[in-house]
């Protein structure tokens, strides 16, 4: 992805995403602007532009991929499609029934994973880097 391409793509999500209004955030502080993921997320069109673009991203010793609940199931679902790495999917808590597993997808223990990250408080600015990190995969 050229340069020119990757700056169309930042201004075609903020574009969905960049919502103007009155927002109450999780701080209790009340914004003007936000930042909704979840309206690129779920345009297969866009969301499928910014996936070819992780796809690059994504460091040559990834055992598997980990996208956080809600926002990062979508991602890393698409991700694993196109780069053929398994997903692991990352609740906030463990349940406490059936398998009581705080990770769904596959045994991540001992495997090197990347992480799409579901938060930005730029939103958009972190675009170049696509949100994602390497880390070591939850025991």
């Amino acid at each position: 992805m050229t340069d020119r391409e990757l700056q169309q793509l930042a201004r075609d999500v903020d574009a969905r995403c960049r919502l103007h209004g009155e927002f109450l955030l999780r701080s209790g502080t009340v914004a003007g602007e936000y930042f909704d993921k979840y309206l690129f997320e779920s345009d297969p069109a866009l969301l499928r532009r910014v996936v070819e673009r992780m796809v690059a991203l994504v460091p040559a010793n990834t055992d598997m991929l980990g996208g956080p609940e809600l926002g990062g199931i979508p991602i890393v679902t698409m991700l694993s499609s196109a780069t053929g790495l398994p997903a692991l999917y990352i609740r906030k808590h463990a349940k406490d029934y059936g398998t009581r597993r705080l990770a769904e997808g596959g045994e991540a223990q001992g495997k090197r994973s990347c992480w799409w990250r579901t938060s930005s408080p730029r939103g958009v600015r972190c675009l170049p880097q696509l949100w994602l990190f390497v880390t070591s995969a939850p025991g």
